[in-house]
């Protein structure tokens, strides 16, 4: 008997162990749940409202602080000396050099005087010409750069609200789309949503065409999606949208659960849709045609595209090659959004079912995977995510429904890793580094 109490008692201390453990993870859940029902109270807009505004100002002020610090490369210095301005301010200057690089110097230029070089084709004309409005046709490239980022930052905006209006229609959850919020304006985009970039151009459109094809107002979808294709030539896969229901539709048809005549008009609709949606891009392509052929060498190719030409000729685009060893720390970069898309299109997997249009987007998500792994400098990937809405509906759900520990810990871990990310980001950008 003495022998067996010992092992007695030790048997109730660990059920004793495991009962206190049990109850302190039930008590943490329910501080979980009490700070997450604070976080999402009346006050819910005004939170994401200065989330928007101190991100916006944390990234153009760190720029700003680094851009002191750029002793690499002096474009924005050289451009601004070539270029007169009518503003003598330092502190307006200062901002200029500190906001107007990279790609961005093309879009200035652009609404400066138009496109002069082959390479620019590569770029929104559209974007520049509205920059250029916006200034009422000013030749001042302070004003147009500056204007530039103010556009950005209003589109920003536009588009952060398209985007929680199209999340409430779809989950009915206040919780998921203040969530949703949060994970997207902190994003790896970053300080490219704020700068003269088209990403933000392209995000609002897409979130509005978005929120009226949730709606069921297909005409006004495609409309928006039509315009963003302006603005960045990937615009043209949301005709994906119209695509995919099609292709249903012709399943149906070939089980015979739908008649020739439901199927054709379906066919058509969309059709025409996907036809006006890409009717952009090659707009631009039939203008450059005009200007450089038949004297330049793509001119000759089957298809007569200038974009896919100056990509391949000036940034080397095409399938693997980027996958180059002195490329590797681009793609362990690019990972910041890589592992959160791949994780999203896993985790959809439990809710894509539910949702016609979530289903649209888990194949267009894994499209884009597939171009940022295989087709593009991969590093892009991070500014393209500011249009991947099922990126941020699977994490805000995960960490808001999910009852693994594991996988909440895993979004949280997500979430700190952007903000981390998009701070250097910007101190990278402000200093003329990659991987701006």
């Amino acid at each position: 008997m003495t022998e067996q109490f010992p092992l007695k008692e030790k048997k109730s201390t660990t059920n004793s162990k495991n009962s206190v453990n049990k109850d302190e993870c039930v008590k943490s859940k329910k501080s979980l749940n009490k700070i997450k029902h604070k976080l999402f109270s009346i006050n819910s807009r005004k939170t994401c409202v200065l989330l928007f505004f101190l991100s916006t100002v944390s990234y153009l002020g760190i720029a700003f602080l680094t851009s002191f610090f750029s002793v690499f490369d002096h474009t924005a210095n050289l451009y601004l000396s070539q270029n007169d301005s009518q503003i003598r301010n330092n502190l307006l200057g200062g901002f200029f050099k500190a906001w107007i690089r990279w790609d961005a110097i093309y879009f200035v230029d652009m609404a400066l005087q138009n496109r002069l070089f082959e390479q620019e084709w590569a770029f929104s004309d559209f974007w520049s010409a509205l920059i250029r409005f916006v200034c009422f046709g000013s030749k001042d490239v302070v004003v147009l750069g500056l204007a530039a980022c103010c556009l950005a930052i209003v589109l920003h905006a536009v588009a952060a609200a398209a985007f929680y209006c199209t999340t409430k229609v779809i989950f009915l959850d206040k919780q998921i789309s203040v969530l949703s919020i949060i994970f997207y304006l902190l994003s790896p985009a970053g300080i490219f949503m704020s700068v003269g970039y088209t990403e933000s151009a392209f995000a609002a459109c897409s979130f509005l065409g978005l929120l009226c094809f949730v709606r069921k107002r297909q005409t006004l979808a495609m409309l928006f999606w039509s315009i963003s294709t302006f603005f960045r030539s990937n615009g043209i896969f949301w005709s994906f949208l119209f695509v995919i229901p099609t292709v249903e539709s012709l399943y149906s048809f070939a089980r015979q659960e739908v008649g020739f005549t439901k199927f054709f008009r379906t066919a058509f609709i969309n059709g025409c849709r996907c036809i006006e949606i890409v009717i952009p891009f090659f707009y631009g392509q039939f203008q450059a045609y005009k200007v450089f052929c038949p004297h330049a060498s793509w001119c000759l190719s089957y298809l007569p595209f200038i974009y896919p030409a100056v990509q391949k000729k000036y940034w080397n685009i095409g399938f693997l090659s980027y996958w180059t060893p002195n490329n590797i720390p681009n793609f362990l970069l690019a990972c910041i959004t890589i592992v959160p898309l791949v994780f999203s299109l896993w985790y959809s997997t439990s809710f894509i079912r539910t949702d016609a249009t979530i289903r649209y987007l888990f194949i267009l998500s894994l499209f884009y995977l597939y171009l940022g792994i295989f087709q593009m400098h991969t590093q892009v990937i991070n500014r393209l995510s500011s249009a991947f809405p099922l990126l941020y509906w699977s994490l805000a759900h995960a960490w808001s429904r999910s009852s693994s520990l594991h996988i909440r810990k895993f979004t949280e871990a997500i979430l700190f890793s952007w903000v981390l990310y998009s701070l250097i980001q910007a101190g990278l950008y402000g200093s003329f580094l990659p991987p701006a």
